[in-house]
């Protein structure tokens, strides 16, 4: 069982997990967001689901073995997001 498991965060398939997993939490979070007006604002929603999202598409070409390009500019993108998020939380 734990090698199989091993075998899995091994391999790209987690990155891909990983992504599915934040994009149907942005449906659900920005879903509620449109139907009942609570909850967090479809741009916060987006910004900080960016940044895990930007993670996850560089796990993948990590564990692809894709060049340092795709890495850093899915690196890059993670950190602006970020940085929007941080800029959101801060203005309240």
């Amino acid at each position: 069982m734990f090698d199989a498991l091993t075998a899995f965060v091994a391999s790209p398939s987690v990155g891909l997990l990983v992504l599915f997993v934040l994009i149907i939490e942005g449906l659900v979070l920005i879903g509620l967001r449109i139907t009942s007006g609570r909850g967090l604002t479809i741009p916060n929603i987006i910004s900080f689901l960016g940044a895990g999202a930007a993670f996850a598409v560089c796990l993948y070409g990590a564990l692809s073995g894709f060049g340092a390009i795709w890495i850093g500019l899915s690196l890059m993108a993670a950190f602006a997001f970020h940085i929007w998020d941080l800029k959101q939380r801060w203005n309240g």
